[in-house]
Formats: C-alpha cells, sequence, structure tokens
C-alpha cells in the first residue's frame, strides 16, 4: 500500500520504518526541515535497537520529505503522528493537529483517504478532524468527498518498539465505517498473520498468540490510550508506596512484588520499585487525562496521587544521599544513566534529570555518565552545571558517592572492586534495584536501594 506518515519522531519513525519493511511504499513527512536533511542521508534522528538495521534494509521504500502535496499525492492511508505536547497547565496541545489539518485539507485530492491518529490526540480530536476535513472539502470541491478517520493508538516501548510493532498484544480500531476498518485490518494482515522474516535484532518471541483486533468508535478508542497508560503509571507507584512501608518494617519490595505478582490477575509487569516512570508519555498523558476529566466535573484522584508520589520518589532518592553524606555541598556525585529507561536515548522526563537538578541546588558537584545520550543531554540540558565525563571510571574517580539512575544492561557487567577503589566515599544509590546487595555490601559498598 502507499502509506504516508506525518511526523518524524519516536511513535512516526518506527512507523514509517516498520510499515516499510512489511512491504508498503512509505513517505514520511515533516516541518523540520533538519530532520528531514539528515533522514535523507541516512541519519537516524532517535536511538532504537534494531531501528537502524531496518532502515538500511528498506531504504527504497521508504522517502523523506517537507511537501505535503507529494507525500498526500498517492497516499492510501494517512498516519497522524505529531507531538502533542503539554501546554502549561498541563492539559493536552492541540496545536499540531490543527495544523495537520489545515494541510490535509489542501492537499487531500484522492477519495477514500483513512486518516489514521497514531498520536495520543486530546480525546474527541477524532471526531473534531472528520467534522471539520469535511466542512472545508465541501467548501474547496462543492460536494463530499470521501475520507476516513480512524483511531489507531501506538502502544509502542521506547527500547522495545519495533518488538511491540510486530508482535503487539492487541491493536485497536477506533473508526465508525466498515471500509476503513477493512482497510487498516489489510494493512496490518502481515503482523496479525506473522507472514514477515522477524528482523535479527529480536532473538526471542514472548507472546506465541496472534494480536487481539478490538474494534470501537473514535472517541472510545482514544480514552483506551489514556487509560492505559495511566494504569500502567499507577503499577509503578503503587508498588513505590508499598516499598516506602517495605523499607520502614523491614520486608524487601522485590519479594513483596515477585510475590503480589505471581498472581494472574496482576501480573508481575510494571511492578518494580525504584525512582520512578519518566518518558514522553506517562506524565503528559496522566495530566492530560485529569484535566480532560475535570472539564466534565471528574476529579481522578488516584491519578493525581500517583502523579505526585511519582515525583516524590526522586525527592526521596536525593533526601537519602543527604542523610547519608550529612552535608552535601561541595561533594561530588556521579549519575549513572541518564534516559529515562534503558534501550533508548530519549531524556523527557527523566528521573536523572531531576535529581542532577535537585543536588546542584544543594551545592554538590554532579557529574554524569550514559551509553547513549550523552550528546543529546549535553544539548537539550547546556546551562546545567553537569560534568559530563567518558566513561564510568571517570565518573567515580574521587566521588563521595553515586546514583544509578538507569538500569542499562552494561552497569551489571562493571568490576565493582576495581571500581570501588576509585572511590573517596562507596556510596552507592541503587534508584533501579538492578545490583545485588549482598555482594555489594560484601565489597565494601554502602549500598542503598529502594523498598529493601
Amino acid at each position: 500500500m502507499n502509506v504516508t506518515v506525518i511526523g518524524v519522531g519516536y511513535v512516526g519513525i518506527v512507523t514509517g520504518i516498520v510499515h516499510a519493511y512489511l512491504g508498503n511504499d512509505v513517505v514520511c513527512i515533516d516541518s523540520d526541515k533538519q530532520k528531514i536533511a539528515k533522514l535523507n542521508q541516512g541519519i537516524l534522528p532517535i536511538y532504537e535497537p534494531g531501528l537502524e538495521e531496518l532502515f538500511y534494509k528498506i531504504r527504497d521504500n521508504i522517502t523523506f520529505t517537507e511537501d505535503y502535496a507529494l507525500a498526500l499525492k498517492n497516499s492510501e492511508i494517512v498516519f497522524v503522528a505529531v507531538g502533542t505536547p503539554s501546554k502549561e497547565d498541563g492539559s493536552p496541545s492541540d496545536k499540531n493537529i490543527r495544523e495537520v489539518v489545515n494541510y490535509l485539507v489542501q492537499h487531500l485530492i484522492k477519495e477514500d483517504v483513512i486518516i489514521v491518529n497514531k498520536s495520543t490526540v486530546p480525546i474527541g480530536s477524532g471526531n473534531w478532524m472528520q467534522s471539520r476535513i469535511d466542512e472545508e472539502l465541501k467548501k474547496k470541491y462543492g460536494t463530499k468527498k470521501l475520507f476516513h478517520i480512524v483511531s489507531n493508538p501506538e502502544f509502542l516501548r521506547e527500547g522495545s518498539a519495533i518488538y511491540d510493532m510486530l508482535y503487539p498484544d492487541r491493536i485497536i480500531l477506533g473508526a465508525d465505517n466498515e471500509y476503513a476498518k477493512k482497510k487498516l485490518l489489510s494493512l496490518y494482515e502481515p503482523i496479525v498473520k506473522r507472514t514477515f522474516i522477524p528482523p535479527s535484532h529480536i532473538e526471542e518471541v514472548q507472546y506465541e498468540s496472534k494480536p487481539v483486533i478490538f474494534e470501537t468508535n473514535i472517541v472510545t478508542a482514544e480514552l483506551i490510550k489514556y487509560s492505559a497508560n495511566a494504569f500502567l503509571a499507577l503499577k509503578i507507584s503503587f508498588i513505590n508506596e508499598i516499598a516506602c512501608l517495605s523499607e520502614r518494617i523491614g520486608a524487601d519490595i522485590i519479594d513483596v512484588a515477585n510475590g503480589i505478582g505471581l498472581d494472574k490477575r496482576i501480573g508481575k509487569s510494571f511492578l518494580e520499585a525504584g525512582i520512578g516512570w519518566g518518558g514522553s508519555c506517562f506524565g503528559k498523558d496522566t495530566d492530560a487525562l485529569m484535566h480532560i476529566a475535570k472539564e466534565y466535573d471528574i476529579n481522578l484522584n488516584i491519578v493525581n496521587e500517583c502523579r505526585k508520589l511519582n515525583y516524590d520518589m526522586r525527592k526521596l532518592a536525593v533526601k537519602k544521599i543527604q542523610s547519608e553524606l550529612k552535608i552535601v555541598a561541595g561533594k561530588t556525585i556521579g549519575i549513572m544513566g541518564l534516559t529515562f529507561k534503558p534501550g533508548t536515548d530519549d531524556l523527557r522526563d527523566s528521573p536523572a534529570i531531576d535529581i542532577a537538578q535537585e543536588l546542584l541546588k544543594l551545592n554538590a558537584k554532579v557529574r554524569a555518565y550514559d551509553p547513549v545520550a550523552m550528546e543529546r543531554a549535553k544539548i537539550q540540558f547546556e546551562g546545567m552545571e553537569i560534568e559530563y565525563v567518558k566513561s564510568l571510571e571517570d565518573l567515580f574517580e574521587q566521588a563521595d558517592g553515586v546514583v544509578l539512575a538507569t538500569s542499562w544492561s552494561m552497569f551489571q557487567k562493571i568490576d565493582w572492586n576495581a571500581i570501588k577503589e576509585k572511590m573517596r566515599f562507596p556510596l552507592l544509590f541503587d534508584g533501579r534495584n538492578c545490583l545485588d546487595q549482598e555482594k555489594m555490601k560484601s565489597i565494601g559498598f554502602r549500598i542503598i536501594g529502594v523498598g529493601r
């Protein structure tokens, strides 16, 4: 099929490359001239495991442009994957969606084009887009021109985005007519029937069953996306709250999480205590959901508390370091990992950055190391007095404490005996509970975890 993707951020670029890999002819469009120029030079705007491999395999099937007329000329399906950032009050902005709609009404020329919202759009956007485009095209052509709006939210995890696209557990289709549903089901057929060759970086398929196709209306699909992210955020905040109790009574939160996760009604995923969630979705989407609910006089108290606890966990990490060092001013603290999770270079709403900022407020000297996001961090946080070091050895050199903020797998393979000797004081705060505490204690570290 001829597929257009509007927006080449995390969702857009993965969507475009994967659909090209599945044999479609894809055109990606973005207003960011620099991004488009780099993509045409073969330079990806993000780090995502396996993405570069797929990109070079499908270069003949994908085009990058700033020209809407070119992008929409032959398109059968248009994926809208633009950002929907929060406004200052936390409500979701529809500015980018409105801009896309303006371009669509100027350049849509084919009948029966399907416009698919991949972005997490403000609830009601799909129906608004339908009426707005309908109205403008009728003015332009003097008659009703057929097109179709579908809500098909993405559920991609950064670091596992390609796997999640190729092996989803469900595909949500919010559409109000059968033609659009059938067309999208045809597009997704290789994924549903697993007729593609798995990319080489995917070593194991966790789900043997095929994805569930869940059909509903547009506004319900939009709410499903917000609700799914809010629930996952709630699970993490819940286990972090139990972790605080666990510390006080002498329990181990890892065993607690494993024990309750064995209940199939609960499950083990997203029950990992630590310094909390971050990234571009959970914070933005929970805030947006609360604002949407308030418009209908509904207070989502549990979501509000979930957010508060999440951001309190970052402050709690700093308080624990203060408690151990007594005086933080003038002390050298290293931050291991800057991204909000491993497997990505995304720094948005990263707990590591908030912790670094809090330490700087206390006049600590802050160093940082991340295996993939160093250059992005230097640009994104220009002006923050962070010393970016080239290696873990440099991070630990004469440090008074180190915060493990991102659970990169390479951090498990460190020669801890050797690296401890570089420190002025062997304080290690394991913000992700990913280290063997007894082993670290036997080496001589003063190790602190979350809920342990």
